[in-house]
């Protein structure tokens, strides 16, 4: 038996933390998958071997895959490409597996990514939007406000938790 350890930063666990404190079952879905796909990660980096009888190899990859390299230009075709399958078949198994399409995964992560670097740091809308992979800030702000009916900016005043 070996101890098997992950550097998490602070604004990783503070994400994780607020997840696990919410009552919102999709918060709670999301928190269940970061983890899985980081539990994944970290056996799979350790070449340890185990079987999900949940969820096939193609899934637990694909999760571990967006949770490495979250962006909203991240697609179907980027993770078929990795994992040397067609991106028809991630997206088929994806979605039978997960019960939500690949696409809305990722754009729901993403989003919740930005809430969450909105309410726990100082970081700039524009140096968010390029973390997240978004062309500009712009874009960024009007997908956040389509997503939560208010604007990036306006939802940081509300909610801001680091001073």
């Amino acid at each position: 038996d070996r101890i098997l350890t992950k550097p998490f930063s602070t604004a990783c666990m503070k994400q994780l933390l607020t997840l696990l404190r919410t009552d919102s079952v999709v918060s709670r879905g999301y928190l269940k998958a970061l983890l899985q796909a980081d539990i994944f990660s970290l056996l799979s980096n350790n070449q340890i071997d185990i079987q999900n009888k949940q969820l096939s190899e193609v899934v637990q990859k694909t999760l571990a895959f967006v949770s490495e390299n979250l962006s909203a230009s991240l697609t179907a075709k980027t993770i078929a490409d990795k994992l040397y399958i067609s991106p028809t078949t991630v997206s088929h198994k994806f979605k039978a597996e997960m019960e939500i399409s690949l696409g809305k995964y990722i754009d729901d992560l993403v989003m919740h990514r930005a809430e969450l670097l909105l309410i726990n740091t100082n970081i700039p809308l524009s140096s968010i939007s390029e973390e997240l992979g978004f062309c500009d800030q712009f874009y960024f702000a009007r997908r956040f406000k389509e997503k939560y009916a208010i604007s990036p900016l306006k939802y940081r005043k509300a909610h801001h938790l680091v001073k």
